[in-house]
């Protein structure tokens, strides 16, 4: 379970390593802010720089395993940084593997298992992306998916162990929470505010938690922390996905 003050966040930067004969960047390189939320816990949360790549995984449909173009295309009009590319990014860059499959059908990959959070062992839970807390379509109606969905510099990238309701394959109904504000310095033993809403409608959340403390029917929770030092929260509801982290800085 989460920790009431400490979240163990693995939040590492991709480093790139400069050189005067380095190449430059493959185009659509750039930096966005990704989250990545397994079963229990916060796989990565921290900004990523990424860009189009080759992804070895297994065909889905009897095809050689081959490594295969990660690049928004054919879905965006040029190469571009997807989901998948920040994924794989992050994954060498902390240490963790993920796996999926490649169909050729929609020519992309899904994403089965990232670290130990695999939907296969679980016959109500999969792997989501959203991106700025909304998901993208093609104008078919098809959802864009891991390599096809373009992720500009700046932009906030979920990946989401979701659980599914009974007796569906929807998300409809599932709540992403934002928790606001992201930063905040306070004086020991004095009260400030927090508030959860549902990323994609903005709507407020009741009976988050926050460090113990529910939310009320606007979404707001009062926390009063009586240690100095920097902690790190979440909020969280069963069944919902848990929120960004709020780092909380407090001084005497």
């Amino acid at each position: 379970m989460f920790s009431p003050h400490i979240a163990l966040l693995c939040v590492i930067p991709f480093l790139a390593i400069s050189s005067t004969n380095a190449a430059p960047p493959p185009p659509g390189t750039n930096t966005v802010n990704l989250r990545i939320e397994g079963d229990n816990s916060t796989y990565y949360e921290g900004p990523i720089t990424s860009g189009p790549r080759n992804i070895t995984l297994p065909s889905l449909d009897g095809y050689p395993t081959i490594p295969r173009p990660c690049n928004g295309l054919p879905g965006n009009p040029t190469p571009s940084n997807t989901p998948i590319d920040a994924l794989d990014a992050a994954a060498k860059a902390s240490g963790f593997t993920y796996n999926g499959g490649f169909d050729s059908d929609i020519i992309d990959f899904s994403i089965s298992r990232i670290s130990t959070s695999d939907q296969n062992a679980f016959p109500n839970k999969l792997w989501g992306t959203l991106v700025n807390y909304q998901v993208s379509k093609f104008p078919e109606g098809i959802y864009l998916s891991g390599c096809q969905q373009e992720v500009k510099a700046g932009d906030d990238v979920l990946w989401a162990f979701i659980t599914l309701p009974p007796n569906t394959d929807s998300t409809n109904g599932i709540l992403f929470l934002k928790l606001a504000p992201s930063a905040v310095t306070v004086k020991k033993g004095k009260g400030f505010t927090v508030t959860v809403t549902d990323g994609r409608s903005g709507v407020a959340v009741q009976n988050a938690s926050v460090d113990g403390v529910h939310t009320d029917a606007g979404g707001k929770a009062t926390l009063y922390l009586f240690d100095t030092g920097v902690f790190h929260f979440k909020a969280h509801q069963t069944g919902n996905v848990r929120s960004n982290v709020m780092n909380v800085t407090v001084t005497n």
